[in-house]
């Protein structure tokens, strides 16, 4: 039996629960949350998880396997430290961190400790998207372009750049990391920003809109937009070029056009996915069904806060991993 706790029980973690009730041999142990009700909510659903509303408490009470760590990005300050002390498996919401310093030590932290990681980058576990680098094996990618637009996210936090990151490094982190995914790492980012059509909002310092170039080691160009300014009709997806092909890749489908279009359908259940073969790599150790670990995780955190950096001082910024 896989004795797991959750530290954050708010939407997103839900959703691994939801998952993990589906999965044998998995004992949902202990719900930490800072806010009480919240986690009584996740305990009473997860079958009676012990309750806490500080994790220091959680560990020291508690014998885990693993943990998930479902946490604002601000709000992450020891807990994966104190897992890796503990030998204790985590499973972590992206971003990974908000800073390279934090997200250095952690990755340092789980090498010594030897333990298994997953980080929740989603889209890497849709079956369709698997055949889209399936396909790519072997051929030069010229050029992409990439897109995630989308309404503002309402929760206070998320647009406070101290507490996220801002769109780029919280939320569209997703489709940078699936470019990351099908085209390899990136070189060298250089990015515009633009903000000012939502000071209405209170507290609200994150960029309306934002366009990257990437460059990634292959020498395929890319381009990355990103907005949170839609009402409707928004979208995420991958549009990759090729010599005499093209292929779009999102959540939904692979569509491949090379004289003729043909459309892969996913077939899965991608955060079903997901967290089986995190609790597969717990329980037996075969971490080969775990598509992004912690440090694969750093290295997306690496290009979104180049592209930050980008934007603030006008400069082409050299990626380092």
């Amino acid at each position: 039996m896989v004795k797991i706790g959750f530290i954050g029980c708010g939407g997103i973690a839900n959703a691994h629960l939801d998952s993990l009730l589906t999965i044998a041999d998995v004992k949902v142990a202990a719900a930490c949350d800072i806010v009480e009700e919240k986690a009584k909510a996740f305990s009473q659903k997860s079958g009676g998880a012990n309750v806490y509303t500080d994790h220091h408490l959680m560990f020291e009470k508690e014998s885990l396997d693993a943990v998930y760590i479902c946490l604002v990005p601000s709000a992450h300050t020891d807990q994966e430290l104190i897992a890796c002390k503990k030998k204790i498996h985590f499973f972590v919401e992206k971003p990974v961190a908000l800073s390279m310093k934090k997200a250095a030590e952690i990755s340092a932290a789980v090498k010594k400790a030897g333990i298994a990681t997953n980080v929740g980058y989603v889209i890497r576990y849709v079956d369709s998207v698997w055949q889209a680098k399936d396909f790519l094996k072997g051929k030069q990618p010229a050029v992409m372009h990439a897109f995630y637009m989308c309404p503002f996210v309402p929760t206070p936090w998320w647009r406070r750049m101290k507490d996220s990151g801002g769109q780029v490094v919280e939320q569209s982190t997703h489709i940078y990391d699936l470019a990351r995914y099908l085209l390899g790492d990136v070189d060298s980012v250089y990015a515009l920003g633009y903000r000012g059509l939502q000071t209405d909002i209170p507290e609200n310092d994150i960029d309306d809109a934002s366009n990257a170039m990437l460059h990634f080691k292959s020498g395929a160009a890319g381009n990355v937009l990103t907005t949170c300014l839609m009402k409707a009709g928004g979208g995420m997806g991958v549009d990759i070029v090729l010599k005499h092909a093209r292929m779009f890749v999102d959540m939904s489908v692979f569509r491949l056009t090379n004289g003729e279009t043909k459309e892969i359908k996913p077939t899965n259940d991608p955060r079903l996915e997901e967290n089986k073969a995190f609790i597969e790599a717990v329980k037996t150790g075969d971490r080969s069904g775990i598509r992004c670990d912690y440090e694969d995780g750093m290295k997306t955190l690496e290009v979104t806060l180049a592209v930050n950096e980008s934007i603030r001082t006008g400069r082409i910024i050299k990626i380092k991993s």
